[in-house]
């Protein structure tokens, strides 16, 4: 069995399966590695209270990484290790950008999710909402005078969701943005792009926890799947990546896992860190 001290894994398209359940499979696997000693760390695009709620329905105690990686938080609420937001005239000239494109985008700030573009766009929140889960206020507000006030001078992450239709739009956007220098430009699926600081990602926050945990690369374990996962990819000695991952991405990777859907995360961490007789 391989020496590993720290997992850590993707959500969408990694360790939750189809419909956005998590596979039995997966959680038992994430159980017993925590059970063990082994640190797990979530790691996601999607905000601290989102991730918090799955992080709590397996069981985990171990840190969060939100918002792509502009920020690291202990499980529970209130405990932020790390911020690495997106300040200054990057931040302003990124939203004066997305705000020209006229597509839909959010700011994650301080945990709070601020919408603009939305106008006209069912798919998406018209309305601003406060929901308590599992005692962590989620805001999303429809707010733009408050987005461009309170948000842009400190901006945990950008993320431009489009229709289909709108490919030619979001194309044009990624090329206007990856023109700022010291930023970090990717996406977690073919219709959006993320932009945070060049100092964030998911790479960096894994980085940050492994060093104050006193934890080697080589004895870390990272999952995913798509172009957001990279620099965790890079960071981590034993990089796996799903089954329906990118194609671009498999060369990091040291293992292939069976698909998201297939509870990979759960099958890679019984074969090569807990051993097929705990299954």
């Amino acid at each position: 069995m391989l020496d590993i001290r720290l997992i850590a894994t993707d959500l969408d398209g990694t360790l939750l399966g189809g419909e956005k359940e998590i596979p039995e499979l997966n959680i038992r696997a994430l159980q017993e590695a925590e059970r063990r000693g082994i640190q797990v760390v979530l790691a996601s695009g999607r905000s601290y209270s989102s991730v918090r709620l799955i992080a709590r329905k397996i069981g985990l105690k171990g840190p969060i990484i939100s918002a792509n990686g502009g920020r690291v938080d202990e499980a529970e609420p209130g405990h932020m290790l790390l911020n690495l937001p997106l300040t200054g005239e990057k931040s302003r000239k990124v939203y004066e950008l997305c705000k020209a494109s006229g597509l839909y985008f959010e700011i994650y700030h301080n945990g709070i999710i601020y919408s603009d573009n939305y106008q006209g766009r069912p798919n998406w929140s018209q309305e601003s909402f406060c929901e308590d889960r599992d005692g962590v206020l989620h805001w999303h507000l429809c707010d733009p005078e408050r987005m461009e006030k309170e948000a842009v001078a400190q901006a945990d992450k950008y993320v431009v969701f489009t229709l289909e239709e709108e490919a030619a739009q979001l194309a044009e956007l990624r090329e206007a943005v990856k023109k700022i220098e010291g930023l970090n430009v990717n996406s977690s699926w073919y219709t959006n792009i993320e932009i945070l600081d060049q100092n964030a990602g998911k790479g960096k926050c894994l980085d940050f926890l492994a060093q104050r945990a006193g934890i080697a690369p080589d004895q870390v374990m990272a999952f995913g799947d798509n172009l957001n996962d990279k620099d965790m990819l890079e960071y981590a000695g034993w990089p796996v990546l799903m089954e329906n991952g990118l194609e671009e991405l498999r060369p990091l990777a040291r293992i292939i896992a069976p698909r998201n859907t297939l509870g990979g995360v759960g099958r890679v961490l019984y074969q090569y860190v807990l051993g097929e007789e705990t299954l």
